[in-house]
């Protein structure tokens, strides 16, 4: 591969993840199966609860952490020794997984179309559309499954950079961080008597607010600290 100039070099390096494609799209016959037994069952034994599953949404969100996480860890490597610079990478690797969420997001939405249009595949049932247990707008149900997609790939990135840095053990101290930061905040509101006020302000806050801008943030976090961890790893 060859890269000339730096305003040149997003392209290349786009073109340098299609090769973690191939792991993604085990995700298609994976699903595929899923669908074809529960839509089996659903023949055989009937579909009277007509529930939701969030079954494709799990198993791409998995998906998409696993190949974040390959990004970072075999491509940047890679794409750094043809003199990629630290920046042109993380641009060119969140812009690559900022289409390839929306594009699965589409593809979701057809599917939850015709799923619609069929009258859930002519059984009555819920496999790729928005949970409707979640009592906000369609429009807001998308867009909260495209940014749960995307903090899939920013949190993948975020784990792919702590391995690089640190290797398996500053994976593991992270996670374990992480619970003793979320332990430490719920004993102090619990001892501090803010669990109340806490409780009223999310009751009364809208619920669109709190879904989209708790995903706006946990994507934001992970890739300002994945920014911040990786310009300091030698590669």
């Amino acid at each position: 591969m060859t890269i000339a100039a730096p305003q040149t070099r997003i392209g290349p390096v786009m073109r340098l993840h299609t090769a973690t494609l191939s792991s993604l799209l085990w995700m298609v016959p994976i699903i595929g199966a899923i669908f074809a037994v529960i839509l089996a069952a659903s023949i055989v034994v009937g579909n009277d609860t007509n529930t939701t599953t969030a079954t494709p949404q799990v198993v791409i969100y998995i998906f998409i952490y696993v190949t974040a996480i390959l990004a970072i860890t075999q491509m940047a490597p890679y794409a750094l020794s043809f003199g990629v610079t630290r920046r042109v990478f993380l641009t060119a690797t969140l812009t690559f997984y900022s289409i390839m969420t929306a594009a699965i997001t589409v593809i979701m939405a057809g599917l939850a179309s015709v799923e619609h249009l069929t009258n859930g595949w002519g059984v009555e049932m819920s496999f790729f559309r928005v949970i409707p247990e979640v009592p906000v707008s369609t429009l807001i149900a998308w867009l909260a499954l495209l940014l749960f997609l995307t903090s899939a790939a920013t949190v993948g990135f975020l784990t792919g950079a702590i391995f690089l840095r640190w290797g398996a053990a500053g994976v593991w101290a992270a996670v374990l961080g992480l619970i003793v930061v979320i332990g430490v905040i719920a004993i102090g509101v619990l001892q501090f008597g803010w669990w109340e006020p806490i409780r009223n302000a999310v009751s009364e806050a809208p619920l669109e607010v709190l879904l989209i801008g708790g995903l706006i943030g946990v994507v934001a976090v992970s890739t300002l600290a994945t920014t911040a961890i990786f310009r300091r790893t030698a590669v």
